[in-house]
């Protein structure tokens, strides 16, 4: 009799070491995966902000020169209106 007592206490500490083992090992896969998430995350935004400034910078030096190209322009015409007066 007391030695079943003594196979079944000891059966459930097994299974109780083992239980935890496995919440353990489930935490850690979880923190892990939570981790890989938040890294993928943030070098997704980096790189969409990166084409964002990118984009913004070549649309910025366009208009630079498109207003460069005009000022020249009316500048020519000007100078054109007055030789031409």
């Amino acid at each position: 009799m007391i030695k079943i007592i003594i196979i079944i206490i000891i059966i459930i500490i097994i299974i109780i070491i083992i239980t935890i083992i496995i919440i353990i090992i489930i935490i850690i896969i979880i923190i892990i995966i939570i981790i890989i998430i938040i890294v993928v995350v943030v070098v997704a935004v980096v790189v969409v902000v990166a084409v964002v400034v990118v984009v913004v910078i070549i649309i910025i030096i366009i208009i630079i020169i498109i207003f460069f190209f005009v000022i020249i322009i009316i500048i020519v015409i000007i100078n054109n209106n007055i030789v031409s007066i």
